[in-house]
């Protein structure tokens, strides 16, 4: 159930005693002001009127009338979307320009102008006025602030915005199979997912299938058909497999996968098949003529060809792997090219072929998801021992964004019953894809939302993927305080302390040992200083915890709402103490019965390979 904190707002006002309005919206209780749309609204441009009226109502207890363009007849006007009214009141607002998300705010007298591009940019500009100079906040879907006030003043809005990258997709985990939960299907919120803007493929698919949930009252989706390691997709077995093997990657032993593997991959130097790929890629675009982004992407395996052709392309291209998969993927990008000029074509970075080639830049239509899989949650992308001082990955994106017109980050998250180590880290780290001119950022992926800090995390996120100047610590004390209550300082402790590399056990030394020979100093430094997510708490970081989070509780004991959000957020801890407690803790069984009660209670299925029941019964026997 959705918890409005109608209250009045004690949070940082954006405006100094000093600020001149422009607009006078409502004045204790009163307004003549009317909500106008056009005549013919997108579904997106009625629900941008709705949420301005409902929140406005909210606030002030004021309800504003909304009217179609042909019918307002006086007074003063909040026009939303390309109402008709706009020339004459001097507003030109460049379409183009705008593209699906931008917005543009004029005021023109007394009147105020929101307008945007289709599908969303109209409905982003309300969610920004909303939340930028009215200090609403929609933190979760059971957790909302919008504060009391008899007058809503408005500065003089002559400007234009839009999110700070054109895709954001902080993946709300809708999974499949056994091991995760539909919780997250079952309580899902279109208008809390609308109003932080994520407008990410992955909300066009639960479990793996079509069923879109954002629909277009919310925008809907940024699209991409077939996303994702799609060679098998798009090069199926049963239909090439004997009449063209020469199509599948030949490998050392001299034969080709293809027959019952799960993943395949391709000769990427016969140019039969990149005339094929081309074919099944341009009949796509045919049958998608709305999709933002078509997608040509590698196995997720390490099959490559070794075939001469493909030996001389990994060659020409400076020895990595993506010289061959980029040459295949331009190809392709050429030959649709002339049916389909602005029809952009993904393709990953990953594993193998994240290392840009040399001699070689993308076709201008070709759009690269860099992935640094491997990368250290314990420091921002640009710092620590991993990124510096093994995988480099800041100047590898680099090198891509040099290459390529456009360049997504396609990130990654940590599990959602680990201590947010990451968490204070995510500006610095979100911040340098922007400052190095990525575009776009997907993280794989939000699971389990319900559980642990997840929610926290997508806020936190999402934020910074609309606003680049985002005020980080300003928004974690907002969120904490509203959705944690009178437990929000003893849980920013344990956010404090979960950012400590001090207070984990080394890594394994065999996982060290993956990278550095073990007794090195750096294979030393890695086992103690890095790969927090690798980890686990040591006893004394487990007992400081404990200690925060008996606190947290006590501080809550009387507001459920809080209480089950300090429970959600405790089972980090509760299972640190499953795995590293001592068999005669006198806590051990208590715990595990709890983490199994509140577990099940939030749908948890599965704890590392085990079914949740299964896990804590492994603990208490």
């Amino acid at each position: 159930m959705r918890h409005i904190a109608l209250v009045p707002f004690t949070l940082a006002f954006l405006f100094t005693c000093t600020t001149t309005f422009a607009l006078t919206i409502i004045r204790d209780g009163a307004s003549d002001y009317a909500i106008v749309l056009p005549d013919e609204p997108i579904p997106a441009e009625r629900t941008a009127a709705d949420e301005l009226a409902k929140h406005l109502e909210k606030m002030t207890r004021v309800r504003l009338p909304i009217v179609p363009a042909s019918r307002f007849r006086g007074g003063h006007g909040i026009f939303l979307g390309n109402c008709p009214q706009l020339a004459d009141l001097g507003v030109t607002p460049d379409w183009n320009q705008l593209g699906k998300e931008g917005y543009l705010f004029r005021v023109s007298g007394k009147h105020l102008v929101i307008c945007g591009g289709r599908p969303r940019g109209t409905l982003y500009g309300v969610y920004w006025l909303l939340e930028k100079h009215l200090d609403c906040r929609w933190f979760t879907p059971d957790t909302t602030v919008v504060p009391r006030r008899a007058t809503v003043e408005l500065p003089d809005l002559n400007l234009t915005g839009a999110p700070a990258f054109e895709y954001r997709d902080p993946w709300m985990f809708i999974g499949w199979g056994q091991r995760v939960s539909r919780w997250w299907e079952k309580h899902f919120s279109q208008a809390y997912v609308a109003r932080t803007r994520n407008s990410g493929r992955r909300l066009a698919t639960t479990n793996m299938g079509d069923k879109q949930l954002i629909d277009n009252r919310h925008g809907g989706v940024f699209k991409i058909p077939y996303f994702g390691h799609n060679m098998r997709t798009m090069f199926p077995f049963d239909k090439y497999g004997e009449t063209h093997p020469e199509y599948y990657a030949l490998q050392e032993d001299g034969k080709r996968l293809v027959a019952g593997e799960q993943h395949v991959d391709l000769c990427l130097s016969n140019p039969q098949v990149a005339l094929e790929a081309s074919n099944i890629i341009r009949r796509w675009m045919r049958e998608h003529p709305d999709a933002d982004m078509f997608f040509v992407g590698q196995s997720d395996a390490s099959h490559f060809c070794r075939c001469d052709g493909c030996t001389v392309l990994h060659k020409q291209y400076g020895g990595v792997r993506s010289g061959p998969n980029l040459d295949y993927v331009n190809a392709i990008a050429a030959k649709v090219e002339g049916d389909f000029p602005d029809s952009p074509i993904g393709t990953f970075a990953y594993q193998p072929t994240y290392q840009a080639p040399q001699g070689l830049k993308a076709h201008r239509n070709v759009v690269v998801w860099f992935c640094p899989i491997t990368r250290c949650f314990c420091h921002p992308i640009h710092e620590g021992l991993i990124n510096n001082g093994f995988y480099h990955y800041v100047d590898e994106l680099t090198d891509w964004t040099r290459i390529a017109s456009k360049v997504y980050v396609y990130d990654y998250n940590i599990n959602c019953l680990d201590p947010p180590m990451d968490l204070l880290k995510l500006p610095e780290t979100i911040r340098t894809y922007h400052r190095l001119g990525v575009r776009g950022i997907e993280i794989d992926s939000v699971q389990e939302i319900q559980i642990g800090f997840q929610f926290l995390r997508y806020w936190l996120m999402i934020q910074l993927f609309n606003d680049n100047d985002f005020n980080f610590e300003k928004g974690l004390g907002e969120f904490l305080e509203a959705y944690y209550g009178a437990a929000a300082g003893p849980i920013r402790d344990f956010i404090e302390l979960s950012s400590d590399p001090r207070m984990y056990e080394p890594a394994t030394a065999k996982r060290a040992a993956i990278w550095y020979t073990e007794g090195s100093p750096k294979w030393q430094e890695l086992r103690q200083n890095c790969l927090l997510n690798w980890r686990m708490l040591s006893r004394a970081g487990i007992e400081r915890s404990y200690e925060l989070f008996e606190k947290a509780r006590a501080a809550v004991a009387d507001e459920p709402l809080a209480l089950q959000h300090v429970l959600s957020a405790r089972m980090t801890l509760q299972y640190a103490m499953l795995e590293k407690l001592p068999a005669d803790d006198p806590r051990l069984e208590a715990e595990a019965e709890a983490f199994l009660k509140l577990g099940e209670e939030l749908e948890l299925r599965s704890v590392k390979d085990d079914k949740l029941e299964e896990y804590a019964r492994k603990v208490i026997d």
